[in-house]
């Protein structure tokens, strides 16, 4: 029996040391790993930007990004392409700007307010309005961006945010609107000027 107790502990102590060294291994290679899919990601963004770049016609910017971010799916691993499919589905979908989001809006949330330029041929411009910009560490950023089934979609350029930024859209009224953003926080949208335009002469 003494024998047998002292098996099984012995036993017990060897998979506790495995457990405890393929934790320490799994730790040591999880930032490596991080920087190697990072350094993959800047090299594919290069690669999926040169080879999409020569859209043209009224919509040729979200074409080009759409494009862009089918061709930076098609490069993805297994685990990277199920995280980037439900954006991409959203992405894909997007067409002509709605009328109702093209304005000058102030968005705020927390410490973070952004004056977001949105126009009628899907490009965005944000800048930190500047009593907030330094306490906030907010920075400019533009890009495009479209709405899809009671979601908005936001493709940075400058600014950079890969996946794309998509927020559902949870209350709207003719000059104010309410994002849910990913961490779960609310973004306040308040309309300060509308932007019209021939397309959207009302906006």
């Amino acid at each position: 029996m003494g024998e047998s107790m002292f098996g099984r502990s012995s036993a017990g102590f060897r998979w506790t040391l495995r457990l405890l060294l393929w934790s320490v291994g799994i730790a040591f290679m999880l930032p490596l790993y991080r920087a190697g899919v990072a350094f993959h990601d800047v090299d594919t963004q290069q690669q999926c930007a040169n080879e999409t770049a020569s859209a043209k016609g009224p919509q040729a910017g979200l074409f080009q990004q759409q494009r862009f971010c089918l061709c930076m799916f098609l490069h993805s691993g297994y685990l990277e392409s199920r995280r980037l499919e439900p954006a991409l589905d959203d992405v894909m979908a997007l067409g002509a700007a709605p009328c109702d989001f093209v304005g000058i809006w102030k968005s705020a949330r927390r410490r973070s307010v952004y004056r977001i330029t949105m126009r009628d041929d899907n490009t965005f411009t944000s800048e930190p309005v500047a009593d907030y910009g330094r306490m906030s560490g907010s920075a400019a950023g533009s890009g495009y961006w479209g709405e899809n089934d009671g979601r908005l979609v936001w493709i940075y350029q400058s600014g950079v945010t890969w996946p794309p930024d998509i927020n559902r859209i949870e209350s709207q009224s003719a000059d104010k609107f309410t994002l849910i953003e990913t961490s779960g926080e609310r973004t306040e949208f308040t309309r300060e000027r509308p932007l019209q335009s021939a397309r959207c002469p009302s906006a």
